[in-house]
């Protein structure tokens, strides 16, 4: 029976059946040596305290992130020095193996503890949100032509009113829209006499229209049918109004982030640990947003309005269960992230911006520490060129929508930074700066 086992799983498994059979030996298998962590590895899967594996992949892939928690351990707990080889296979064994796992199970309840007592002390009362009127230009439509149809999706972000029009090229509102197109969008008008064109046009939209689409759902049909996969990545948490896109944005967020730093990863827990890290910081960032946005005795009205609010909410809590779902053996400290000094390499601007916000003074003799802590890059007088004289001068547009939708990422990079710094004050102040010029990039673009 023995040997039938270790012949069934080493079929299913790829692994040599002699060290399975071997492995069963649990006497044996306490007092064995093993030449690198693999072997151990092996040897202890047998055992069954790992849980069944579905593939072949999910063996690996845990595996390899025990193997880098195994070797963290060690240099914590057992004062394994890095590069011992020798004192490495001596401490390559099942006991150890068992203590370190014992660790790591109970790492992840505490973690998991932690976590769910953090989300229910994060609470938000829907009561302190109350805007009503809009903070943005209203009427502010967004013709998109399509054949021998013109859609046009229009909302205020301040009062939530989203509404979402198709209609025929050949009606009074597509004549309309001709106009206004080849006024606002071609000439570029001055937008004097905006407000009366575009409520005119909505009207005749009204009338005209053979598709209508109103309130968050409206919202939605833009998101999916106007914008391009770079048009949502230019959005952010202030600007997006329903919850499917902002999963939708988070998810894109997400990826492009990967993508940027794929190269620079050392391994894959390394990976891992700069995502789930990436990922808090969104959530993060809702929290802070929506906690400056309430009702206060200093302020009449919220920031956002209650149906505003609500989608970040339940959007904040997605984030917190896609986090709860990460296996906890996933994660890595912050400590070991660290140790990549490429992983959120910021640009000289962004670590210029971050510190004019953080009202901290870039000098000749701190430039080049402020460097090495934050970025790839060297030149510490590029640094000291990059600073920022008037904190003011960040939410301003240049006017060139190139070079505005770059400012904008670095704007979003230094938060970034400065959230890795625990810096919430400095948080709170970019977040106006964005907030600001995300509004005046919208209402130019």
């Amino acid at each position: 029976m023995k040997l039938g086992i270790a012949l069934t799983t080493a079929i299913n498994n790829n692994i040599d059946a002699k060290l399975i059979f071997d492995a069963m030996d649990i006497t044996q298998n306490q007092e064995k040596k093993y030449n690198n962590f693999d072997e151990l590895f092996d040897s202890v899967a047998i055992s069954g305290i790992l849980g069944e594996f579905k593939s072949q992949q999910d063996y690996v892939l845990l595996r390899s992130r025990y193997h880098f928690e195994f070797n963290v351990w060690l240099q914590e707990i057992k004062e394994w020095e890095y590069g011992d080889d020798l004192q490495y296979k001596r401490l390559l064994t099942v006991e150890l193996f068992n203590e370190f796992f014992d660790a790591v199970r109970n790492k992840s309840i505490h973690q998991r503890n932690e976590q769910h007592r953090k989300t229910s002390e994060m609470e938000f009362d829907l009561k302190k949100y109350d805007l009503t009127t809009a903070n943005v230009c209203p009427y502010f439509p967004e013709p998109k032509f399509d054949g021998n149809e013109y859609r046009i999706y229009e909302g205020a972000t301040g009062n939530n009113r989203f509404q979402y029009f198709r209609f025929s090229k050949k009606s009074n509102a597509g004549k309309l829209c001709k106009t206004f197109i080849e006024k606002y969008y071609v000439k570029y008008e001055k937008r004097f006499e905006h407000y009366e064109d575009a409520e005119k046009l909505i009207e005749a939209c009204k009338i005209d229209a053979v598709e209508k689409v109103d309130g968050l759902e409206a919202y939605l049909k833009y998101w999916n049918d106007c914008l391009t996969e770079n048009d949502k990545l230019i959005n952010n948490i202030y600007s997006i109004q329903h919850l499917e896109a902002l999963k939708d944005w988070f998810n894109l967020t997400v990826q492009k982030h990967i993508q940027k730093n794929e190269t620079l990863y050392l391994n894959a827990d390394v990976k891992n640990a700069d995502i789930e890290q990436f990922k808090e910081n969104i959530a993060d960032s809702v929290s802070q947003y929506l906690k400056q946005s309430e009702r206060t005795d200093q302020r009449k009205f919220s920031a956002i309005s209650k149906v505003q609010a609500n989608e970040l909410m339940k959007f904040y809590y997605w984030i917190v269960e896609q986090n709860e779902k990460a296996p906890a053996n996933s994660k890595i400290k912050t400590e070991q992230l660290k140790r990549s000094p490429k992983i959120n390499s910021y640009s000289i601007k962004q670590i210029a911006i971050a510190y004019s916000i953080m009202n901290i003074l870039i000098t000749s003799e701190n430039a080049e520490t402020i460097l090495k802590e934050h970025s790839k890059f060297t030149s510490a007088s590029k640094l000291l060129q990059k600073r920022i004289n008037k904190v003011s001068e960040l939410s301003k547009i240049s006017e060139n929508k190139t070079a505005d939708t770059k400012h904008l990422k670095d704007l979003q990079a230094a938060k970034r930074l400065m959230s890795g710094m625990k810096n919430k004050n400095a948080i709170n102040d970019i977040d106006r700066v964005i907030a600001a010029f995300t509004t005046a990039y919208k209402n130019k673009y």
